[in-house]
């Protein structure tokens, strides 16, 4: 692993790790809460998308903690950076 992709990744664990994140994490987390609260009791729909919203946010905030933690967050901006091959297309379809 080369130095600078090391450092980024200790950065982005200071980050992750960092009480504005958290902070911001929670905001997100207490709106969509809100937004469901405020649904009416008929709207099923409306509801549905604020919980999604919030397994999201848990989805993405858990997909970060691990790579972070595993020490794999230079393979996966690699894996990002780099276009898919048809094979990996396809693959991916199934």
């Amino acid at each position: 692993m080369d130095p600078d992709a090391k450092q980024r990744g200790l950065r982005a664990k200071e980050l992750l790790e960092s009480e504005m994140f958290r902070e911001s994490v929670a905001s997100i987390r207490a709106a969509y809460v809100a937004g469901a609260l405020r649904c009416d009791p008929r709207d099923d729909i409306g509801r549905f998308r604020y919980i999604e919203g919030l397994r999201i946010v848990d989805a993405v905030e858990k997909h970060l903690s691990g790579i972070i933690q595993t020490g794999d967050a230079a393979a996966e901006i690699e894996k990002l950076a780099r276009p898919e091959t048809v094979v990996e297309r396809i693959r991916r379809s199934f």
